[in-house]
């Protein structure tokens, strides 16, 4: 359970890295993942209803970030 912050950060440089090829620009990925969940947010959603991070949520965490990234682009 100590890789879940790695994992999140490397999905977040995936989604980038997607983009940019997508756009051809580096400040437009920018824009749209600084609009994305944060997972702070989603931690404390965890800490309010007293529940682990546990891998369905961190896979939870991931779909959220893709669903908002593909709504607005």
């Amino acid at each position: 359970m100590s890789n879940e912050p790695l994992l999140i950060l490397a999905a977040l440089v995936t989604v980038y890295i997607v983009l940019g090829v997508l756009y051809e620009s580096f400040i437009h990925p920018l824009t749209i993942l600084s609009t994305l969940p944060r997972p702070s947010r989603c931690d404390s959603g965890l800490l309010i209803c007293r529940q682990e991070l546990s891998v369905v949520a961190l896979i939870g965490i991931i779909l959220l970030i893709g669903i908002v990234k593909r709504t607005e682009s």
